[in-house]
Order: C-alpha cells, then sequence, then structure tokens
C-alpha cells in the first residue's frame, strides 16, 4: 500500500533560532525520519498538537515492543563483531 509523503518545504530560519530545513532534511522525511528542522515545521507542529495523548497502557506496549527490537538488534550486533 503506498502512502502520500508530506513534502516538506524549504524555509528561511526562524525568530526563534531552529534551522530551516535543507535538502537532506527534506530527504530524510520522505523516509518518515526525523530532525530537529522537520520537528519545528508549521505542518508537524500542528499535527503534534492535535495528535491524541496515548494510555499508560499503550505506552508500556509500545516501550515494550521497542525494547524487545533493540535487544535483538544489539545481540545480531554482537554476533557479526564474535
Amino acid at each position: 500500500m503506498l502512502r502520500h509523503k508530506p513534502k516538506i518545504r524549504l524555509l528561511h530560519p526562524t525568530s526563534d533560532g531552529t534551522p530551516p530545513p535543507t535538502a537532506v532534511n527534506a530527504e530524510i522525511a520522505r523516509d518518515d525520519g526525523s530532525s530537529v528542522a522537520i520537528e519545528a515545521t508549521e505542518e508537524r507542529l500542528k499535527a503534534s498538537k492535535n495528535m491524541s495523548t496515548p494510555s499508560l497502557s499503550q505506552m508500556l506496549e509500545h516501550k515494550t515492543r521497542e525494547n524487545g527490537q533493540l535487544r535483538l538488534e544489539l545481540r545480531r550486533l554482537r554476533k557479526r563483531s564474535l
């Protein structure tokens, strides 16, 4: 399934000192990545304000899953270095 990825507009420096998105930031955003410049764009700020806060059980489930993935990655990296 193809998803529409938002286009990041390259802007001039903001008055709060946040760096403007660069071409590299646009490429990172296309790959669903994140950076300070991307998170400070108007689109991302509005989207983050509209997001609902997950429940404690949802956060725990997410962190448990993330922890398991990190443990697997660590195990693979340790095997590779032996």
